[in-house]
């Protein structure tokens, strides 16, 4: 039978994130029955098994208790895995709305590094604080989202959107004729800056 160390050694200083799962690991003995207690998450596909996996744990310390019992003998096992919690990242466009052709400033704060997907193919992947090279082409709602992963503990933000609202351009209105007698009729011709 191992002893606490050397279980403790197994799994001390494990770390998990939110929203993910686990998995535990018990010294396996033949014909011997085994039970998992303690924590805030679920054991499955039970906590009857040498190695259950954990699911939906709250972030904090998960305390955890594996009890074998074989031949009327017990040994208990316990073991802390930290589970993580997510990164709580903000993020905003400005100007918003923005017109056609003018650059738009994605911004995003609350972790270490940024992960942004967009409408262009500029903004795929790249990862910055702040992003200053979106230009958007024509009238649009434009989504953008961005994860923020905390490096020290690798877990990943929920993404966060913004939408950038482009307007279709102003028009240029000319009066046709250029030149009208009083009480004449004029006709107006708009024409789009798009």
């Amino acid at each position: 039978v191992l002893s606490d160390a050397e279980v403790a050694a197994l799994y001390n200083g494990s770390q998990a994130c939110v929203g993910t799962s686990f998995a535990l690991q018990s010294p396996t003995f033949a014909g011997a029955n085994y039970v998992w207690s303690g924590g805030s998450g679920v054991f499955t596909p039970s906590n009857t098994v040498p190695n259950p996996t954990v699911t939906n744990a709250v972030a904090g310390n998960e305390f955890l208790t594996s009890t074998i019992t074989k031949n009327g003998c017990t040994s208990v096992y316990n073991t802390t895995v930290v589970v993580n919690a997510l990164p709580v990242i903000t993020a905003a466009a400005l100007p918003n709305p923005a017109c056609i052709g003018q650059m738009v400033s994605l911004t995003a704060s609350g972790t270490h590094v940024y992960t942004w997907v967009g409408p262009s193919s500029s903004l795929l992947g790249t990862t910055n604080t702040q992003i200053t090279n979106f230009t958007p082409l024509a009238a649009s709602l434009y989504e953008v989202s961005v994860i923020g992963t905390n490096t020290l503990t690798g877990c990943a933000s929920l993404p966060q959107f913004s939408v950038v609202t482009v307007p279709s351009a102003l028009s240029l209105v000319s009066v046709l004729p250029s030149a009208t007698i009083p009480g004449a009729a004029i006709t107006l011709v708009g024409s789009s800056l798009e």
